[in-house]
This record gives C-alpha cells, structure tokens and sequence, in this order.
C-alpha cells in the first residue's frame, strides 16, 4: 500500500521534473514550477 503511493509520488515528481524542464527550454522559468512545489513539501 505504502510503496504504491510512495510510487504514484515518485512519478508524479519526475512527470512534474519534465514539464518544468520543457516549459524552462521554451523560456520560462523552472522555479515557477519547482520553487511552490518546494515549498508545499516543506510547509507539511
């Protein structure tokens, strides 16, 4: 149970990782991706 959430919650970091690196190679900035989701983590 734990290890398929922990599974669900790897792979939405890394489909959230690539998005973030596409948006960044067209010019935007990754932090505005990376730097809120960051933030969330810690604050929990």
């Amino acid at each position: 149970m734990i290890e398929g959430a922990l599974m669900v919650f790897l792979e939405a970091i890394y489909t959230i990782f690539v998005v973030s690196f596409s948006v960044n190679l067209e010019g935007f900035s990754w932090q505005l991706i990376i730097k809120p989701l960051l933030l969330a983590l810690v604050t929990q």
